[in-house]
């Protein structure tokens, strides 16, 4: 999250996240990796009340700091 603290709220949204993400992942070990990308992969919109994007993303969010 440090390297979004510079970019404006109205392009915090889900697909720079996602990005950020991703170069996480790739730059972290390779059981995080697996670890997180067991989590993401098994992670389902529609388990969420709503389909609620937003809670998606902060649910997403979470992983990643776990």
């Amino acid at each position: 999250m440090e390297n979004l603290i510079n970019i404006p709220d109205i392009e915090k949204g889900g697909p720079l996240f996602y990005k950020v993400m991703i170069i996480t992942i790739t730059s972290n070990t390779e059981e995080a990796f697996c670890t997180l990308t067991l989590k993401v992969s098994t992670f389902k919109l529609t388990s969420i009340q709503g389909e609620n994007v937003s809670i998606a993303v902060s649910q997403l969010q979470q992983l990643t700091e776990d």
